[in-house]
Parts: structure tokens; sequence; C-alpha cells
């Protein structure tokens, strides 16, 4: 089951697969294991829905890199915030809660572009977060 799931991979832009396809490979090798452990019609759910959610997401990456050739990742990487000010710990406390949700909903979809986009940006606020917390006087915008 693993080798099909690694050929679908292996089928992505070779930009997008040196940047996600170890990643890939690792969160389906461990999602399996754990629907392994739910029983067999758990793992044979688990197992339609990751390889049809590969190939749409083949799907979607190939039509993106044949209509904007290589800009589309440079799109994608353009799509982060700008660092916005925050004043107080509640701020940065909410503004990573979303950023988590956005990364667990990104991954879900195998929107990987995104997902990676959401974590970096959730190393920016925790370390604003860290800054805060250590000296609460600091100016962070």
């Amino acid at each position: 089951m693993t080798q099909l799931y690694r050929a679908i991979v292996a089928m992505y832009p070779e930009k997008y697969r040196d940047l996600f396809a170890a990643e890939m490979q690792t969160t389906y090798n461990e999602a399996a294991a754990n629907a392994k452990r739910k029983g067999a019609m758990a793992n044979v759910r688990f197992v339609v829905r990751e390889w049809v959610g590969a190939a749409l997401g083949l799907l979607q990456e190939r039509l993106a890199s044949w209509t904007g050739g290589d800009s589309y990742m440079a799109e994608s990487l353009a799509e982060i915030e700008t660092a916005e000010p925050f004043t107080d710990v509640s701020d940065l406390q909410r503004r990573l809660r979303l950023l988590i949700q956005g990364i667990e909903w990104a991954i879900a979809h195998h929107d990987f572009v995104k997902a990676r986009l959401y974590c970096e940006r959730e190393r920016v606020i925790r370390r604003r977060l860290e800054m805060l917390l250590c000296d609460p006087f600091q100016e962070l915008s």
C-alpha cells in the first residue's frame, strides 16, 4: 500500500517533491500505522482517502505547474502575511491557535505548501511570544 502512495508522490512536480515528498511520506506512514491499530475497516478507509487525496493533489499541482510554470510555488510563498504588531500575550496566543488550526486543515487537505507557510508564520509568532514573556515591557512592533 505504501508503494502506491510513494508512486503517486513521485509523480508530483519536481520542485514540489523536493520540498514536501519526505514530509508527505512520513506523515502517511505515521497515519497508516495509526489506522492499522484501529482495525481493518479503519485502515481501508484511511488508505482510500489518502490515495484519492494524494491523486487529487497530484492533479492540482500538475495543473498549477503547467499553467503557472515555476511561478506557482513563488505565488504561494508570497501569501505569507506581513507581521502585525501585537501588544499582548493573549493576541499572540490567539494567533497561534488560529495558525495551528490552519496547519491541521492544510495537512488534512494535502495542501503542504499552505501548511509550510503556516508553520513558518507560527515560528515567528512563537519567537515574539517568547520575547514578550522574557521582557514584558519590550516593544514588539
